[in-house]
């Protein structure tokens, strides 16, 4: 398996275990994230394509 789709299955594995864990915490996290993405004067492609330049510059693995 490659190692991309690893750390993609070892975050979405993480996310599901929070979920069930820590539920609240869970639901915090999504309404925040849904407001970072949500369009304004920026609209939403243009946020993800920042967060992706932002995880390139960071050398980010996930």
């Amino acid at each position: 398996m490659g190692e991309m789709k690893e750390s993609v299955e070892q975050v979405m594995d993480m996310l599901k275990l929070m979920s069930k864990e820590q539920p609240e915490s869970m639901r915090h996290f999504k309404e925040f994230m849904g407001s970072v993405l949500k369009e304004g004067v920026l609209d939403t492609k243009t946020k993800e394509l920042i967060a992706i330049g932002t995880a390139i510059t960071a050398r980010c693995k996930y």
